[in-house]
């Protein structure tokens, strides 16, 4: 298959495919059964083509026919014609809610478990644009808060081995992106430090022993965040309570807020900043990496972001200039 003919399969899904609802197309189920296509259509190419040697440049070769099937597919998914730019956050909305996150904090003297880990999710991302799927899914051993270069590592589900069980299957969540090996800023000080409270003191399990209310770090599971509460056992953030934990940020602050916008604030921040460097190849990159994106294509919707707020500051600024002359 070459590009044409993927072309020609997402034109014919736009026109043809109806969904079971009322016979009318739901929004993006063609660019489903694109995806589906897609990965099918990889696996098929790591599985079935031809390798008569082990040389480098063999390898060089199969990898860079991955990555153009990758490309065509992507090009062609509907949607894509559109231009989509990624969604943001301004300043002094990022301003606000970290105020009311940490005033949270303050007011509860630290002892709201839940006012702990909300912020700490809020923190988590904003630093490093994970998915909440893949905030929700850290373990301690994903964590190395000791030594000179404090990281924690996101893991695809499918490479945490065969042994790998989460209670709240089959409703977990799913790492979506590739996984990544992402290291703490020397500035996140505070971060670590928070991150060491919850666990410590925060991420236990209230219960009954011999008629006395005791703590106990011992829950059965793996993850760090968990549901707090007298009737919650301690079990594992799901993402509905996530969810509901991002409406009520809503309510509070007075627009609407979800936790992957927060993934595209962080994101539209490093991509203007990397834009505006010279031979930039190598940040770009590293913002590919941190994404956990497969190729730079998922960088369009941050680039036309970057053009479209640069031309609106030309022209406020054309305008002020107009309005005091």
């Amino acid at each position: 298959m070459d590009f044409q003919d993927i072309k020609k399969f997402g034109n014919w899904l736009d026109k043809n495919i109806k969904s079971k609802t009322d016979g009318k197309q739901v929004c993006g189920y063609p660019r489903e059964i694109m995806g589906n296509c897609k990965r099918f259509v990889i696996w098929f190419v790591e599985s079935c083509a031809p390798i008569s040697s082990r040389g480098l440049g063999v390898n060089y070769n199969f990898h860079e026919l991955i990555k153009a099937h990758e490309l065509c597919w992507l090009r062609c998914m509907s949607g894509n014609t559109n231009d989509p730019i990624a969604p943001n956050i301004t300043d002094e909305q990022l301003c606000n809610i970290e105020a009311i996150l940490h005033n949270a904090l303050s007011d509860s003297g630290d002892e709201d478990s839940s006012a702990v880990r909300n912020y700490l999710i809020y923190r988590l991302i904003r630093a490093f644009g994970l998915r909440i799927g893949e905030a929700l899914a850290l373990r301690l051993s994903d964590l190395k808060l000791n030594g000179a270069h404090p990281s924690l590592e996101i893991t695809r589900i499918d490479e945490r081995g065969a042994e790998y069980q989460d209670p709240r299957s089959p409703y977990h969540p799913k790492v979506k992106t590739l996984s990544r090996l992402l290291y703490f800023d020397p500035g996140d000080k505070d971060l670590l430090a928070l991150l060491e409270q919850y666990i410590s003191f925060h991420r236990v399990k209230i219960a009954d022993v011999g008629g006395k209310r005791r703590a106990s770090i011992f829950l059965g599971h793996d993850f760090i965040f968990i549901e707090h509460g007298d009737k919650s056992s301690a079990r594992p953030l799901s993402c509905s309570a996530a969810t509901k934990i991002a409406s009520s940020i809503s309510a509070q602050v007075g627009f609407k807020f979800h936790w992957h916008v927060l993934r595209h604030a962080t994101f539209n921040r490093l991509y203007e900043a990397a834009s505006n460097l010279k031979d930039n190849a190598t940040e770009m990159d590293h913002i590919v990496y941190m994404g956990g994106w497969a190729s730079s294509e998922s960088l369009r919707i941050y680039a036309r972001r970057a053009i479209r707020d640069s031309a609106l500051r030309k022209l406020n600024r054309i305008n002020q200039m107009g309005a005091s002359g």
